[in-house]
């Protein structure tokens, strides 16, 4: 099942068909190709650790020769996510399951920069209160 394939992303599958599918990728995971693949999924309401749990307690033969770790994750505005990691030990082949993007992994807010001016200037402090410019506009 495409054993050459590095990275797949689906979005809005249905669950029970898609938890199937991604199964095909675990049972045929010896014949991979590629060293690495990460299979991205956008679930309807992401439950943690929801997938790691139907592996281990429902398809414990298929993964018992593999190493296998789930990484919980927790975004702003309550949403949570999970990575499950399978790999195997000899041939260094891994497998990246997550239910998240790099779009639900942080966002930056603000970023807090001081100005472009000699700070060591005794003007500095006047020149930069006095100002109504923004900070990277006070000693230019």
């Amino acid at each position: 099942m495409a054993p050459r394939l590095r990275k797949l992303s689906l979005i809005n599958c249905e669950e029970d068909k898609l938890d199937i599918g991604i199964l095909n990728f675990i049972t045929n995971f010896p014949s991979r190709m590629s060293k690495s693949l990460q299979i991205i999924w956008k679930r309807k309401c992401s439950r943690s650790q929801s997938f790691y749990n139907i592996l281990i307690n429902e398809y414990w033969d298929i993964i018992k020769d593999y190493e296998i770790r789930v990484i919980p994750k927790k975004f702003a505005a309550n949403k949570t996510g999970e990575k499950i990691i399978i790999w195997e030990m000899e041939t260094k082949k891994t497998l990246y399951l997550q239910d998240f993007d790099v779009n639900d992994q942080g966002r930056i807010l603000g970023i807090v920069m001081p100005p472009d001016c000699d700070c060591n200037n005794d003007s500095y402090d006047s020149e930069f209160f006095e100002s109504t410019e923004s900070t990277s506009n006070a000693c230019l």
